[in-house]
């Protein structure tokens, strides 16, 4: 059926805008009508939505459900709405196509007594396979179907076409995001990263060895603890170079006693201490070694072929330099 644009609502808990919200457990809280209109109309992939529905309008129906007053709440659907009202206010029309409307949109109508984890369910089913939506909102909706509807892992994998060890993973990440979030106050969406599979598994087991470790970890990764000094993930001297600390006990040592320490400084007592952290090169000489040691005539013909005689003869006046210093 054809609904009028101003009986429509928006979803004001759209598990695709989460990251907007406080983590609560709940989803988050929530954002008004308005805010979901500007946001969604200024996602950079908006303007190609609105070249395509100018040229040919709404032709995949949305969801709605009913609610009070005669209108429809917007289950799936919120960004072709969305796009539907702009054109509608600014009156714009098609002179390829006069009889398209931007005044009214297809919509299929749940059921009003619809339950709530049907409605809930399919949200997430509908995100699914569409523009990625974030690990941050995957991961509490994941959080939400386990807590609120207490769907079992199986089936929250099912509904957000994910495998099990990753759904459970996403729930446990969660779960120590919103524990920080609690402790530390910051409810910043962005501090989920150092939870998530961005945060390496050597850095994940660290901080579950004792609650001493955690706790140091939430001052670091807190931009208002004062110890603040992991500061990004992936960038240097942030999470990913983290890991090496953490398995250097002199260097996670030095670094929780000492607040003035940096990544890059822990790192280089993890240098002094296994010089192949600093040069994974010299794991391979044995294998270059026994691989130069194990070449045929035809592979020496090939070598020569290729002109590595020069590299050779550089190595060669390497290793001869590093003996004689020994």
């Amino acid at each position: 059926m054809q609904l009028p644009i101003s009986k429509l609502v928006l979803d004001l808990d759209n598990p695709r805008m989460y990251h907007h919200g406080v983590a609560d457990g709940e989803g988050g809280t929530k954002l008004t009508d308005e805010e979901i209109q500007r946001d969604i109309e200024n996602d950079s992939d908006t303007p190609e939505l609105i070249k395509s529905i100018q040229a040919y309008g709404v032709r995949e129906a949305i969801y709605v459900i009913p609610i009070d007053g005669g209108l429809y709440k917007v289950i799936e659907g919120n960004r072709r709405t969305v796009v539907m009202r702009k054109l509608s206010r600014e009156g714009y029309t098609n002179p390829e196509r006069p009889g398209l409307s931007f005044d009214t949109i297809p919509a299929s109508v749940l059921p009003e007594n619809t339950p709530d984890i049907e409605i809930y369910k399919n949200k997430v089913i509908w995100q699914t396979g569409k523009t990625a939506w974030g690990a941050f909102n995957v991961a509490a909706a994941v959080y939400r179907m386990r807590t609120q509807f207490l769907m079992s892992v199986e089936d929250i994998a099912a509904s957000t076409q994910k495998s099990v060890r990753d759904t459970k993973d996403a729930l446990r990440s969660y779960e120590n995001y919103l524990e920080y979030t609690q402790e530390s106050g910051d409810l910043h969406t962005k501090r989920f990263s150092f939870f998530s599979k961005d945060c390496p598994a050597p850095v994940k087991r660290w901080i579950m060895e004792s609650p001493e470790n955690k706790s140091n970890y939430f001052d670091w990764i807190n931009p208002e603890s004062g110890n603040h000094r992991l500061r990004s993930v992936a960038t240097r001297g942030g999470l990913r170079d983290f890991k090496d600390v953490v398995q250097s006990e002199p260097a996670i040592m030095a670094f929780t006693e000492d607040q003035s320490l940096t990544v890059d400084d822990a790192l280089e007592i993890v240098r002094d201490v296994d010089i192949t952290k600093g040069r994974p090169w010299l794991k391979q000489i044995e294998k270059v070694s026994s691989g130069l040691n194990n070449l045929d005539e035809s592979e020496i013909d090939r070598i020569r072929d290729e002109n590595y005689r020069p590299k050779l003869v550089a190595l060669e006046r390497a290793i001869r330099n590093v003996l004689e210093e020994m």
